[in-house]
């Protein structure tokens, strides 16, 4: 999907049907890294553009990644957050380490789920598998639709959860 926006509305509905249990920004930091690597092979001009992260593998690992880093930033605000008053430093402490997991899991989870069946160049299965067999099980305006109607049903069930 071109870089993320279609991700968000199973992301939306996820958020809808967990609450607390998950966090959206994590969901959300997830989408937009995992697409880091498809816009720099675009940029270098250097197909295929999905390649180790766009795997069950490369983007669990990430998700890995992304959680070692967010346990890092929130140690250090926790030790000079206060010190320098930035609220928006000390909201990025505020979610539960096991919300945060859930959300970076769920958003590399279906990023890959998303974009293995519209783009043919991933291999969603490797090492173990090649190819794309997922590719072209529905169109691509069925997928956005989809996507675009998870994100209208998930906005209200945020909300009422939020109240």
């Amino acid at each position: 999907m071109p870089f993320t926006p279609f991700h968000f509305g199973p992301g939306l509905a996820l958020k809808g049907i967990i609450g607390r249990h998950m966090s959206f920004s994590a969901f959300v930091v997830a989408n937009v890294a995992i697409d880091i690597e498809p816009l720099y092979y675009m940029l270098r001009n250097d197909p295929p553009l999905h390649r180790e992260l766009h795997t069950a593998i490369g983007a669990m690992l990430l998700a890995v990644g992304l959680m070692l880093l967010w346990l890092l930033l929130r140690a250090g605000i926790s030790r000079w957050g206060g010190r320098y008053r930035q609220r928006w430093l000390r909201g990025l402490s505020s979610s539960t380490p096991w919300a945060v997991w859930l959300g970076l899991l769920l958003g590399c989870g279906t990023h890959i789920a998303l974009d293995s069946l519209m783009h043919l160049d991933m291999a969603p299965y490797a090492p173990f598998a090649g190819g794309n067999p997922l590719t072209g099980w529905i169109s691509i305006a069925q997928l956005q639709w989809a996507c675009l109607m998870a994100g209208i049903a998930g906005l209200p069930m945020v909300y009422l959860r939020s109240e």
